[in-house]
């Protein structure tokens, strides 16, 4: 493994034998699952409980990572404007807020 010293210096590429018979379509789909579910969990309701600390930190996480380095990556690579994606998100959890649904 190395760091990749481009737009994302942090992210990590791994470097080895390409695989030919995945498609790019199969992969943009990955990227798209991914995406998805950081953003479902994102926009998830802040549990209100002691017991549900594992779920609060999980979400907390995910909404801290909407817009970071590694989010844009992720949207490129599932073939989606991370600008217009994380306008999305960010839109949508003030709603919820607005709603006493999150936190």
């Amino acid at each position: 493994m190395r760091n990749h010293k481009n737009q994302y210096p942090e992210a990590v590429v791994l470097t080895g034998p390409v695989h030919r018979d995945v498609s790019a379509d199969a992969c943009r789909q990955l990227w798209c699952a991914v995406l998805q579910h950081g953003i479902a969990t994102a926009l998830r309701a802040i549990p209100r409980t002691d017991r549900a600390l594992v779920s609060s930190l999980e979400i907390q996480r995910a909404r801290s990572w909407i817009g970071t380095p590694d989010f844009r990556l992720v949207c490129e690579l599932a073939g989606i404007d991370p600008a217009y994606a994380a306008a999305r998100v960010g839109l949508r959890l003030a709603q919820l807020g607005a709603k006493g649904g999150a936190a």
